[in-house]
């Protein structure tokens, strides 16, 4: 199904319309949405200098003499310093009438991110300046409690005075303590303002203590650390550490100097994103993942698309944040990612090998586009489990009462006692306030802590040809709703999902932005041609970067786009590898406007482990094509009146002879692209032009048959029945063994590329680089005839299976509006999909 985007964009390249290459774009635009970041970090490294500085001072008072410290004083200072920071950002982030800031206000910038928000969106300034507050002091005192042993902690034991020496021991580990943190918050703070202003590029954020491109935070941080590390070994001896009680009672001098360097490094900025939220993940909105212990939102994770939210799941549970099914979480990198284990669910994998046919012309079909581990998670109801009595199961948004038909709403369910089952799991766009309301754009959703929330169907799809590169994106426009046997594996589910098509970067390797692996250019209008795909620094040799010249980018970042080196993944389901394009992420959207008007509106009304099945009924509006014709009988494709004249073999019935209904925007439709062929007699499936060229039998305008055997590809024996290439002079046996797919007995035949099957070609050349930059040198121009949907009916067929198993789908792919697209691909027209996937079942 994924590959009804793809295909399309490939129809669009082949169009050859030029456009202007879409702009890689600087992580943050807005000045005041940076300057609220900048003031975030900067002001809460000044309220945790002073925090950290006045219970110091206390301690070290009270360890001369008891009871010396006035902590109503310090407290006093310490409320100052807390007030200084929570009036900085009311003045930088809080107004937002007086700030330009997109609709989703602070969650634009990634908030909540590692903060709580036990309110839910919108994540308010009040919440922003009560988790900056918060967490760090938890984080300060942790660090006091380090660098001073217990005496830090209130009330302020009333120990002995402290002997002189052991108290300047104790100031040099704090005050080089401090120096150290705060070098570490200032130059990766820096470096974060450069990457977020555009004035750096090309490495992670995360890597900003330690990355090959900018070098200078990791020099300065190396220094404070050695300067850190000979303070303490210099100023204090084994004897007065082991006597102080510096991080939980270490021995050594060095020891205390490694403890002291490692909990300030993790907490002032740990890599590690599995690892306790630190104070840069904190200010600059590290973004919420699976696996850091906080069950959150991670909508930012993708971001915001026109007038939508385009986002995952809310997290259900995350690790031991788990109230809401305690040791029921699913892990990260499993089948079900931080939701609760205990909640019937089926998980979908979709695998590479499928095969989707696309529009009645033929030039799209045998696509192969589905990205590696995509696909869905479905909530299940009405069943028992695979070893119960009731092993079919209700799958998504459902009535509680019988007969559990879909629903969108509880007005979808009237009666006593009856209500629409749906969770914040469902597939379908709706407000982000009440899973119950569906929605399109952002005006359905009004209130200040609303939007519409849309979940993507697939990574973005990208496709080349014609010197035009193209990224497709599938949304989900409608909740998964159906059938499954948890004990077989068999099931019908119905498929919504709008296709986005957008002219890509103007590169034709590269149509999406990819996930690493990529030029360092810099992030400006004009560097997406300069971002140029590639896996080593001599691929990048005279490219303009940042940096040090010629460095390819293998960081998981994205390369251009409303991402643009923001961080990605690169794995499935978030994200997968293609040979021709790179490696996509849902983290990584395509930038510029969708040019599919809002996207193709592909519904599948059953996705089945059976047989799916669709005969044609509809008159077609091509030429030649608008009478009715006989299907299932020995004389199918002849011209009828009604069933009566269609009685060869018993089974005929006289029917219009197109498959899908043709609705604005129109273009002429057709039952497939093929020459005429005889039907029938001597000359059986030979071309003809006239009823005289088919003694015996009758001219059969585009004729399609089922490939039920090998047919010779190109020669002089074209689409004669062989076993082996020797059969076929001047050509080869092709593959049209199955018995679901069509093909043109009377031609035309395609040229198409050995492996990248969606360029059309007429010479090996046109195969190879330089005329096809992105194709592999040993490719070929392969002929063949083209393929069709068979005039009496499109017929696939799926295989039930409890862990692998195969759906097949016959479905109806609108119009573009576009007449030289439409024309190209045959749509309006039928497309059809045969699926592999992999299974997983929880909550039984």
């Amino acid at each position: 199904m994924q590959g009804v985007a793809r295909t399309l964009g490939a129809i669009v390249a082949g169009a050859a319309v030029l456009v202007a290459s879409t702009a890689a774009e600087a992580a943050i635009d807005n000045k005041d949405e940076r300057k609220c970041i900048e003031t975030i970090a900067k002001e809460g490294a000044k309220y945790v200098k002073a925090r950290m500085a006045e219970r110091s001072k206390c301690a070290d008072k009270s360890n001369k003499q008891a009871g010396s410290c006035d902590t109503v004083k310090r407290d006093e200072k310490i409320a100052k310093a807390d007030s200084k920071l929570r009036n900085a950002l009311d003045k930088k982030c809080g107004d937002q009438s007086k700030l330009p800031l997109p609709d989703l206000s602070l969650q634009v910038l990634g908030f909540p991110g590692k903060c709580a928000d036990p309110t839910g969106p919108p994540f308010t300034n009040d919440e922003l300046e009560g988790c900056i507050v918060e967490t760090h002091r938890d984080l300060a005192d942790a660090l006091l409690t380090a660098e001073h042993g217990a005496n830090i902690v209130d009330p302020i034991p009333q120990l002995p005075a402290t002997p002189a020496d052991l108290g300047k021991c104790q100031k040099e580990i704090f005050k080089n303590g401090q120096k150290f943190l705060q070098t570490i918050l200032k130059e990766v703070s820096k470096c974060r303002n450069a990457l977020n202003s555009g004035k750096e590029s090309g490495f992670d954020p995360v890597d900003c203590r330690d990355n090959p491109i900018l070098t200078k935070p990791k020099e300065k941080i190396d220094k404070a650390e050695t300067k850190l590390r000979d303070k303490i070994t210099g100023k204090c001896s084994n004897d007065q550490i082991a006597a102080l009680d510096i991080c939980g009672g270490v021995a050594t001098a060095a020891a205390a100097a490694d403890c002291i360097v490692q909990t300030h490094l993790d907490a002032g900025d740990n890599p590690d994103q599995a690892a306790p939220a630190d104070f840069i993940d904190i200010e600059y909105a590290q973004r919420a993942l699976c696996g850091d212990n906080i069950a959150n939102d991670p909508l930012a994770a993708v971001g915001k698309v026109g007038n939508f939210a385009l986002g995952e799941f809310p997290e259900e549970c995350d690790g031991n944040d788990d109230g809401d099914c305690p040791g029921q979480c699913g892990a990260p990198g499993s089948a079900f990612p931080c939701l609760c284990l205990d909640v019937p669910r089926l998980r979908v994998v979709e695998h590479e090998g499928g095969d989707l046919d696309n529009g009645w012309t033929g030039v799209s079909h045998d696509q192969a586009s589905i990205v590696e581990g995509s696909g869905y998670t479905l909530d299940l109801y009405d069943c028992d489990g695979p070893g119960g009595p009731d092993t079919v199961c209700t799958v998504g948004p459902s009535c509680n009462l019988a007969p559990n038909g879909p629903c969108v709403s509880n007005a979808n369910c009237p009666g006593v006692g009856n209500f629409c089952r749906k969770r914040p799991t469902t597939t379908g766009p709706h407000c982000n306030e009440n899973v119950q309301q569906p929605c399109e754009n952002q005006s359905q959703c009004p209130g200040a802590s609303n939007f519409c929330r849309k979940t993507p169907a697939s990574t973005p799809i990208g496709a080349a040809a014609g010197g035009v590169a193209v990224c497709n994106q599938n949304i989900w426009s409608e909740d998964i709703v159906g059938t499954h046997d948890v004990a077989t594996g068999a099931g019908a589910l119905r498929l919504r999902r709008d296709a986005l098509t957008y002219f890509g970067g103007g590169v034709a390797d590269q149509p999406c932005p990819v996930c690493g692996g990529f030029c360092n250019a810099p992030a400006t209008t004009s560097s997406v041609g300069q971002r140029k795909r590639c896996t080593t620094d001599a691929d990048c040799f005279g490219v303009p970067t940042v940096g040090q010249p010629g460095t390819c980018v293998t960081a998981q970042i994205c390369s251009w786009g409303p991402n643009a080196d923001q961080p990605c993944r690169p794995d499935p389901p978030f994200g997968g590898e293609s040979v021709f394009f790179g490696t996509t992420s849902i983290d990584c959207l395509p930038g510029g406007g969708d040019i599919s008007g809002g996207g193709l509106d592909i519904v599948t009304d059953k996705a089945v482990t059976g047989t799916a099945s669709l005969l044609p009924s509809f008159t077609c509006t091509a030429p030649g094509f608008g009478s009715n014709a006989c299907v299932a009988g020995s004389n199918t494709g002849a011209t009828c009146g009604a069933d009566s004249d269609c009685t060869g073999g018993g089974a005929g019935s006289c029917r219009g002879q197109c498959f899908c209904p043709t609705g604005p925007p129109t273009t002429p439709q057709a039952p497939n692209a093929c020459n005429a062929a005889c039907v029938g007699g001597a000359n059986d499936a030979l071309g003809c032009t006239a009823p005289s060229d088919c003694p015996g039998g009758f001219c059969h305008s585009g004729d399609c048959r089922l490939a039920s055997t090998l047919v010779c590809v190109g020669g002089s024996s074209n689409t004669d029945p062989c076993t082996a290439d020797s059969d076929c002079p001047g050509g080869t046996c092709g593959d049209f063994t199955s018995t679901q797919e069509g093909y043109c007995p009377a031609g035309p035949i395609n040229g198409l590329c050995s492996l990248s099957e969606f360029r059309g070609c007429a010479s090996e050349a046109e195969c190879k680089p330089p005329m096809c930059t992105f194709c592999d040198p040993s490719e070929t121009c392969v002929f063949r005839p083209k393929q069709c949907f068979v005039n009496s009916g499109i017929t696939r067929v799926g295989t039930p299976g409890p862990v692998d198993r195969v759906t097949a789908a016959i479905f109806c792919i609108p119009g573009t509006g576009n007449p030289s697209i439409d024309v190209t691909g045959g749509f309006t027209g039928p497309g059809t999909s045969v699926q592999p996937m992999t299974l997983s079942v929880t909550g039984f």
